[in-house]
């Protein structure tokens, strides 16, 4: 596999920027764009650029590793999931509720809407199946990404696409509506910097794209899988 991380940036959190200078993978970091826009920016990047087989999704709020990656990775080798990601905590500070929704995925209705995140204990196994996890470094199989658009909840009521959010749970509606499943990976367990996570910036005077390459081209399984 050949995989491309990609991150919408509104903000400057330096641990976050930090870890991700550690990490050997190709990548493209979307600066101040706003929310849809940004997400627009990388998913178009990644279907002109063929090589890439996944595409992974990491808020710019979230700290993950090289680690992180990898048992992801071995994860997809050992088993082409065809959406996988890591866990991470709802709220800064609260480690035990996380950004995992098991069984009931949140009506896209906002009125009615309700997100009921499942606690660490209710992963039961390594690898969960799940109806919603959100973003935290989860990995998108190509033929996920040509299928399936990221949208926003202002975009499908006809309004300005960049207004109102939720492309996470809009992504996860889309994958239970073709019944391609969703997994998580409790052992990749994430910092959410949620409540503490620096300012957003979306002035447009200080917009820009940052490619970067690795030098970890393709990942090839070995024993156990690495």
């Amino acid at each position: 596999m050949k995989l491309l991380l990609g991150m919408p940036s509104p903000r400057n959190i330096k641990i976050v920027n930090d870890n991700w200078e550690k990490i050997d993978e190709d990548q493209i970091i979307v600066k101040h764009y706003k929310e849809w826009s940004a997400y627009q920016q990388i998913r178009n990047y990644f279907l002109e650029h063929t090589e890439y087989t996944h595409l992974a999704i990491c808020p710019d709020d979230l700290i993950i590793t090289q680690k992180d990656i990898d048992i992801l990775k071995r994860d997809i080798v050992m088993s082409d999931y065809p959406v996988i990601s890591g866990i991470c905590n709802v709220n800064n500070g609260e480690f035990d509720l996380i950004a995992v929704i098991i069984d009931s995925i949140p009506t896209l209705e906002k009125s009615t809407r309700s997100f009921n995140f499942n606690y660490y204990s209710d992963l039961k196994k390594d690898i969960t199946k799940v109806a919603h996890s959100g973003f935290p470094l989860q990995i998108i199989r190509r033929d996920i990404i040509e299928l399936i658009d990221f949208d926003s909840d202002s975009k499908l009521n006809g309004g300005n696409p960049d207004d109102i959010g939720n492309l996470d749970l809009i992504f996860s509606h889309r994958c239970m509506e073709l019944n391609i499943p969703i997994y998580c990976d409790r052992r990749a367990n994430m910092i959410h910097l949620r409540g503490n996570n620096g300012i957003i910036n979306n002035n447009e005077s200080q917009r820009y794209v940052k490619i970067k390459r690795g030098n970890m081209y393709n990942f090839l399984p070995g024993s156990g899988g690495y």
